[in-house]
């Protein structure tokens, strides 16, 4: 399971786990790459997306690379 946050401006990932600037959306399942799929993303403007995740092996908290979903 991951967290996954989203913000309407360009930014790359959080610096911190606390992802300041970043707004909470929910907990998702990803795969073991690190791609996460949900169906209740329905933004109504671009807007870049990045989950948190723990690791299994060394349980160390780190972010998936930010994902831009572009809305026409």
């Amino acid at each position: 399971l991951a967290t996954l946050y989203k913000r309407t401006t360009a930014a790359g990932q959080p610096s911190t786990t606390a992802a300041t600037g970043w707004t909470r959306v929910g907990t998702v399942r990803i795969t073991s790459t690190g791609k996460f799929i949900t169906s209740y993303l329905h933004p109504t403007r671009s807007t870049w997306y990045v989950a948190r995740y723990t690791g299994s092996k060394l349980k160390v908290t780190a972010f998936t690379s930010v994902v831009k979903v572009s809305v026409r």
